[in-house]
């Protein structure tokens, strides 16, 4: 055994968790920058500003779905 099974938890939960932060950041920033954009007449590509908007939320869900796995296997709900 190279490390041990808790160093290895912790190693993998700080990966998960910095996983689901930077994603769920670039996710926060992608709506802020596309939503005000949704009111817009010349708006020339409705459909890609829609799919954008939809990707994002998406990736919200993830984020929280991967936060929320990490918080049950250490809370053992």
């Amino acid at each position: 055994m190279i490390v041990s099974r808790e160093a290895f938890t912790w190693v993998v939960t700080a990966l998960a968790v910095g996983i689901c932060v930077g994603w769920g950041a670039y996710d926060v920033y992608l709506l802020c920058k596309h939503l005000p954009a949704r009111g817009r007449v010349a708006c020339s590509d409705r459909p890609a500003l829609r799919y954008q908007i939809f990707g994002s939320i998406i990736g919200l869900c993830l984020v929280v779905t991967g936060l929320l796995g990490v918080l049950k296997y250490h809370l053992h709900w």
